[in-house]
């Protein structure tokens, strides 16, 4: 077991000999890896993070977020509001995990100006399959940091993720009414 010393968090890594599928982040159960020989003769690893959705700090100053995987969008978003600041780039769909969209390479509506989501990133912690813990940016262990973006967490295990973040202004929100006609509307 081990704590995380920023969060105390506990991150529980568990060697298993049972024939259960090798370096399992998931139940067993949940596993899309189909049995076989191989898997079921290998050592397990299981790592248990809990559900890993805390925001850790919020640096209104350098304009960056630290949380773990499992923050959801709408979380992130709210979090941050009270600060007048907000992630660039805001997938619409409320429940992607931060972890998620970085693994998966998170697109929106201001991608074009701002990039995907990944681009957001300035560090990231991991675990890797053999239950090193990584810190990772653009200038120390630049090839894990870059090549885990849109890799759908094959490199490893996504413990923690510092992001920039923007000022938002009170006057930049857009209020979209709807109304119900039966005539076209001249402009």
């Amino acid at each position: 077991s081990i704590r995380d010393r920023e969060t105390g968090s506990r991150i529980r890594i568990l060697r298993n000999e049972r024939n259960a599928p090798s370096n399992s982040i998931r139940r067993p159960s949940l596993s899309l890896t189909k049995e076989n020989d191989m898997t079921k003769t290998r050592t397990t690893h299981f790592i248990n993070l809990g559900r890993a959705n805390q925001i850790i700090a919020i640096d209104p100053s350098s304009k960056t977020v630290t949380c773990e995987p499992g923050v959801t969008m709408e979380e992130l978003v709210d979090a941050l509001l009270p600060y007048n600041l907000v992630p660039a780039v805001v997938p619409e769909f409320k429940w992607l995990t931060v972890g998620g969209v970085l693994a998966g390479a998170g697109l929106e509506s201001s991608s074009f100006r701002y990039g995907q989501f990944g681009d957001l990133l300035i560090e990231a912690t991991y675990i890797l399959s053999n239950g090193q813990i990584i810190i990772c940016n653009s200038k120390n262990n630049s090839d894990l940091f870059y090549g885990s973006l849109g890799a759908c967490g094959t490199f490893g295990l996504l413990i923690r993720a510092t992001l920039s973040v923007l000022e938002v202004k009170s006057d930049c929100f857009v209020r979209c009414n709807y109304f119900r006609t039966n005539q076209p509307i001249e402009s």
